[in-house]
């Protein structure tokens, strides 16, 4: 994670970094520690869980010991404004702790959509709703991942758009926890209209309608989500690591759960970055980006690696808010 600047690190990296030499230890601990649940006592726990009573109570939840990011002096949930306490459940008001921009001297490339989405063969749509689409498809870059954003979805696209843009120019060379951003473009509903428009993009069930629909072209990575089956202490500091990347790009997740990582191969990849906060935007904070890293590290070392030594298998695509 090389940045193309000495920008100081952000402040829930530095304590990633300090805290992530004690992890062997806190590992053999656990394993140490840790007991599987018999069949009897794992259907008792899973009725439990069925309640939702059960969500971050789990009687091996301090096996990796205190979370290394408790130690904030602001609450993140609370802040002061002219003498007013605020709550605050997902993001601060503009301009409260706001991160500093990002030099933007290089720009992702845009695609003549016209000529490109022509060439493109093999196409397999993954996941379709009336808001976005992801498709895999072959290019003469090979095997790619397109990401289509509806009109109604223009703010996710413009998010996201700006994530990888971020990323690009926060790093000499982009780092592996990020899918690569081949390029975008927008296409506007006459092309969309045309016999000059691929079949394939014209049979999908995407809102047509003025403006365009967005596109980003992103490297194809086949894996899996982080689940109980493939987690480990190596994957979960490699997900912590790949969030801190982002953090150094300037970027608020803001749905850093485990779904949004996937692991390939030897990679840890976050990913979907449209609903993010990006720097410049006011609204993206380092108190957001302490908040979002102190909940990663509670799902992962309170939660998933707990459970799979347990031998429970839980549904982590949603959490509620960690007390």
């Amino acid at each position: 994670m090389t940045p193309t600047s000495d920008r100081l690190q952000p402040s829930s990296l530095k304590t990633l970094l300090a805290w992530a030499p004690t992890l062997s230890s806190l590992t053999a601990n656990a394993h140490a520690k840790v007991t599987p649940l018999d069949a009897k006592e794992r259907m008792l726990w899973l009725q439990l869980d069925a309640t939702d009573k059960s969500w971050w109570i789990n009687p091996y939840e301090d096996v990796y010991g205190p979370c290394p990011f408790d130690s904030q002096e602001i609450d993140p949930r609370i802040v002061m404004t002219n003498g007013e306490v605020h709550q605050y459940i997902t993001r601060d008001p503009p301009g409260l702790h706001a991160l500093d921009p990002l030099p933007c001297t290089k720009r992702l490339h845009e695609i003549d959509f016209a000529t490109w989405l022509p060439t493109l063969e093999d196409i397999t749509v993954i996941r379709e709703t009336s808001r976005g689409c992801v498709c895999q498809a072959t290019s003469t870059e090979g095997v790619v991942c397109l990401k289509l954003f509806s009109p109604g979805t223009r703010k996710e696209f413009i998010s996201e758009h700006a994530a990888y843009t971020n990323i690009l120019n926060a790093f000499e060379t982009v780092p592996d926890t990020f899918p690569r951003c081949m390029g975008w473009t927008s296409i506007p509903p006459a092309y969309l209209a045309s016999d000059k428009c691929p079949q394939w993009l014209q049979s999908l069930h995407l809102d047509k309608t003025s403006p365009n629909i967005g596109l980003l072209l992103l490297e194809f990575l086949d894996g899996s989500p982080l689940f109980t089956g493939n987690i480990s202490d190596v994957v979960a500091l490699k997900a912590l690591e790949a969030l801190g990347s982002a953090h150094q790009a300037g970027i608020v997740h803001n749905e850093a759960f485990p779904h949004h990582f996937l692991l390939s191969g030897e990679r840890v990849v976050l990913f979907d970055f449209d609903m993010a906060t990006v720097s410049p935007d006011p609204s993206a904070s380092s108190v957001g980006q302490w908040r979002e890293m102190k909940e990663l590290w509670k799902i992962l070392f309170n939660g998933l690696l707990p459970d799979k030594y347990m031998g429970v298998e839980r549904d982590w695509k949603w959490t509620p808010a960690s007390p």
